[in-house]
């Protein structure tokens, strides 16, 4: 039941953004148009009930025929205007995937484990990466694998990095209340994503 309250709230946020006026620059930063795959991934993960086989697959195959549809056609979709192949149908076609890795403990990666805690670092990062640097990365190397292996050692030890720089300082600040950190986070959160809404 949980599972559908998040997929209707993420539908609902779809259909409501043209009302409040979010622009494409504002939606893809958004959270709420990942709702759906992320419970997909919290239901998978707790893994108290399984979804049969046929469904995984049929869900799949909805999500790559809607990228196909919406890539290679002339078809234009009412609802999802921005960004439509990472949009919550055309991720859809990750969700058998995902839970094949998440079953298959025998390919469990260390590394890709470790960086992923730090994912939320990395994301901010990237961000300050493509609005500051990047261009000069692609001025300097011609080579289109070149400029990516760039940005990804970049932004992946960048993330890292920002994020033990982080903890060393409020490990060392004055114990207060955890609100107060919270709500230094927030701001922080607030302006980074103003700052980069026109990237």
């Amino acid at each position: 039941m949980g599972l559908v309250i998040c997929i209707l709230i993420n539908l609902f946020y779809e259909a409501i953004k043209d009302l409040y006026g979010v622009t494409e620059e504002c939606y893809r930063l958004l959270v709420f148009r990942y709702i759906t795959e992320l419970s997909f991934g919290c239901y998978f993960a707790i893994g108290k009930r399984k979804i049969k086989k046929i469904w995984k697959y049929a869900i799949g195959i909805v999500g790559g025929l809607f990228i196909f549809i919406t890539t290679y056609t002339e078809y234009e979709t009412v609802i999802f205007k921005y960004w439509t192949g990472t949009s919550m149908i055309s991720c859809l076609y990750i969700i058998p995937v995902m839970k094949f890795l998440i079953n298959c403990k025998s390919l469990r990666c260390k590394f890709m484990e470790y960086i992923g805690r730090y994912s939320y670092e990395i994301y901010l990062v990237q961000m300050v990466y493509y609005f500051a640097l990047s261009g000069f990365v692609k001025s300097n190397f011609d080579n289109r694998f070149i400029q990516l292996l760039v940005g990804l050692i970049i932004c992946i030890a960048g993330g890292v990095i920002f994020e033990i720089i982080v903890g060393a300082v409020l490990g060392h600040l004055p114990k207060r209340d955890v609100n107060y950190y919270q709500r230094i986070e927030r701001k922080v959160e607030f302006w980074i994503n103003k700052m980069f809404e026109r990237i």
